[in-house]
């Protein structure tokens, strides 16, 4: 079984519109079994209309015996 490592991803959204998309695990195997790691992903919004979208594993659909990390999914909103 294939073990994907523990990634902490922080994203500083600092523009006005910005759009942005983070994956905790990116290329996730589906179709052999894996276990995705166990991600960190932050994102601190800092001005208006500014859009966040976070995955904890690349995939929704997991084959096999592959299962999702335990991830801890975070957004910050401070306009101040």
């Amino acid at each position: 079984m294939q073990h994907l490592p523990n990634d902490t991803i922080d994203i500083l959204l600092d523009q006005f519109g910005q759009i942005e998309t983070a994956i905790g695990d990116p290329n996730f195997p589906t179709t052999t079994d894996a276990w995705g790691g166990n991600d960190t992903v932050t994102a601190t919004i800092t001005q208006p209309e500014a859009e966040v979208t976070i995955f904890g594993d690349d995939n929704t659909t997991l084959h096999g015996q592959s299962h999702g990390g335990n991830d801890t999914l975070t957004v910050n909103v401070n306009y101040g």
